[in-house]
């Protein structure tokens, strides 16, 4: 498990990145060692379901440490053995480097590298041609702000057309400065409306609640 987490870091150099301070703006620094941070915890307990119920309130525990994104890692990893034949593992990773759909790909390429050392034939997981760095910078190419105008035009209409006297826990929340700390708030959707995005192409193979 270690050797293969190891070339998934050392694959994705935004798994080795640190993100530091300098001058008031975010720059990336990278790692060069390209090691995986593994921790391994034994789970105690007196029957197969008392050890998976501990590791999973440890999991939780574990999974809601914040990062230290100028130190690093921003990837961390937790396997938790249950016995000789059973174990959890976790993968916590900060959103700076990931969001859900990345988070499948780079299971999908933990199995094959792990499977591969199982073999004990190597993953064959190809060098990449783009690295997130790449992304990054085209993102920043100058067509890409009409592109991003388009998007938050796409937006605004509808925030323009909310009534006045809208909610105004919503107005509050988003006149506020952003502090980057997640939460939650409720709002209500007219049922005239959820039924004109349900029958919109946007929500064609989406469920709606």
């Amino acid at each position: 498990m270690r050797q293969s987490l190891d070339e998934l870091v050392r694959r994705h150099e935004i798994l080795r990145t640190r993100f530091v301070i300098a001058g008031d703006e975010p720059r990336a620094r990278g790692r060069s060692d390209g090691v995986a941070t593994l921790a391994v915890v034994d789970v105690d307990g007196d029957s197969a379901a008392a050890r998976q119920d501990a590791a999973m309130q440890q999991l939780l525990v574990d999974a809601a440490r914040p990062f230290d994104l100028a130190r690093g890692p921003v990837l961390r990893a937790t396997l938790y053995r249950l016995g000789c034949d059973q174990a959890i593992l976790l993968l916590a990773m900060h959103h700076i480097v990931c969001d859900g759909w990345s988070m499948a790909v780079l299971l999908r390429r933990a199995r094959r590298a792990l499977r591969g050392r199982i073999r004990r034939r190597g993953s064959r997981l190809p060098p990449l041609a783009v690295q997130y760095g790449d992304f990054a910078a085209w993102q920043w190419r100058p067509e890409a702000d009409a592109e991003l105008a388009t998007q938050l035009a796409y937006w605004d209409r509808p925030a323009r057309r909310a009534p006045a006297d809208a909610d105004p826990a919503f107005r509050a929340a988003a006149a506020r400065t952003p502090t980057g700390r997640g939460g939650t708030l409720s709002l209500t959707c007219p049922m005239a409306c959820a039924a004109r995005w349900s029958r919109s192409p946007r929500a064609r193979g989406r469920r709606c609640s």
